[in-house]
C-alpha cells in the first residue's frame, strides 16, 4: 500500500470557540527524552488521547522551546474533511477555548484548487482523487491565525523554519504532527508564550465554512526574542474536556471540533 509523506515548515496555531474546557481534568503532556522528530512514527509519542467523537487520537509533549502535537484517525470522513476543506489546530495559552493563535494547515483543496469543490453541502459526497501534485500545492502555503479571525495571513512554507509540520497518509489512516515554538516575547507572531508546568487549551477544527477568497500573502517576519522550536481511533469518554461541536443541520457530515485542556510538562 502506498504512503503519502508531504514535510513542510508551516506557521503555528490555534482557535475555535466551542465549549469552554474549563473545568475538565487536563491531558498530561509528555516531557521528551530527546526532541521529537516529525517523521509520522508512533512510538515517538509517549502518551495517546482518544478523542472518539472526533475521530482523532491526540498526543502532546512539550520541552523549554516547543510544543509537540500529534493527530491520528482512521475516519474517512475526518480524513477527507481534513484534506478537502482544510484543518485548523488552535491554543488558547490561558487554558480555555478561546481563539488566540491558529494555523490553518493543511489549506484545504477546496480553497487552493476550486474546480474541486464540493456542490452540496460541506463534507456531503465524495470528494475527487486528490493527485500527488494536487496535494503538494495544497501544503505549500499555510495561514496563521490570530484572535479569532478566520481569514489569515497565507505565507509559504518554509520561512518560519522553526515551525514544523508532517501529514502521512494512505487509504485507511492519516498521521498529522505540529511543532509549535515557544516564545519569550509577548510580541513574537510566530509561537506561543506559555511557561511549562502551565496549563493551555488546544482546539481540533475541519474549516468547513469556505470563504470566498483568502487572506493576503504576507513574508514571515522576524520572531524577535522568542526562539524556535496515536493511535488509531478507540473508545471511551473524551479526556481534557474534549468537546465534540454540536450539528449545523447542514445536512452533511459533522465538522470534526473539538477542545481539550493540556498540562505542560516541566523538566524532570
Amino acid at each position: 500500500m502506498k504512503r503519502s509523506t508531504l514535510q513542510y515548515v508551516a506557521p503555528i496555531f490555534m482557535v475555535t470557540l466551542l465549549t469552554s474546557c474549563a473545568g475538565a481534568a487536563p491531558v498530561a503532556s509528555q516531557w521528551p527524552p530527546h526532541p521529537i522528530e516529525m517523521n509520522g512514527h508512533r512510538e515517538a509519542w509517549q502518551e495517546e488521547v482518544s478523542l472518539r467523537e472526533a475521530g482523532l487520537t491526540v498526543s502532546v509533549s512539550n520541552d523549554d522551546d516547543f510544543i509537540y502535537i500529534s493527530l491520528q484517525t482512521s475516519e474517512e470522513r475526518v480524513r477527507r474533511q481534513m484534506l478537502m476543506e482544510g484543518f485548523i489546530v488552535w491554543i488558547d495559552p490561558a487554558g480555555g477555548s478561546k481563539e488566540k493563535f491558529g494555523v490553518r494547515y493543511p489549506l484545504g483543496a477546496a480553497l487552493t484548487e476550486p474546480d474541486l469543490r464540493p456542490s452540496g453541502p460541506p463534507g456531503a459526497g465524495e470528494p475527487p482523487a486528490l493527485s500527488e501534485m494536487v496535494l503538494t500545492k495544497m501544503l505549500a502555503e499555510w495561514e496563521i491565525l490570530v484572535d479569532g479571525d478566520h481569514r489569515g495571513s497565507r505565507m509559504f512554507v518554509g520561512e518560519v523554519p522553526e515551525l514544523l509540520g508532517k501529514i502521512q497518509h494512505d487509504s485507511d489512516f492519516m498521521s498529522y504532527e505540529l511543532r509549535i515554538p515557544i516564545v519569550r516575547d509577548p510580541e513574537a507572531t510566530y509561537g506561543v508564550e506559555v511557561a511549562s508546568g502551565s496549563d493551555i487549551g488546544i482546539g481540533f477544527q475541519t474549516a468547513d465554512r469556505v470563504r470566498q477568497g483568502a487572506g493576503p500573502r504576507v513574508r514571515a517576519g522576524g520572531m524577535g526574542a522568542g526562539r524556535g522550536g496515536g493511535g488509531r481511533r478507540g473508545g471511551g469518554a473524551n479526556p481534557g474536556g474534549g468537546v465534540p461541536r454540536a450539528g449545523r443541520g447542514s445536512g452533511g457530515p459533522e465538522p470534526v471540533e473539538a477542545w481539550i485542556k493540556v498540562s505542560l510538562a516541566k523538566p524532570s
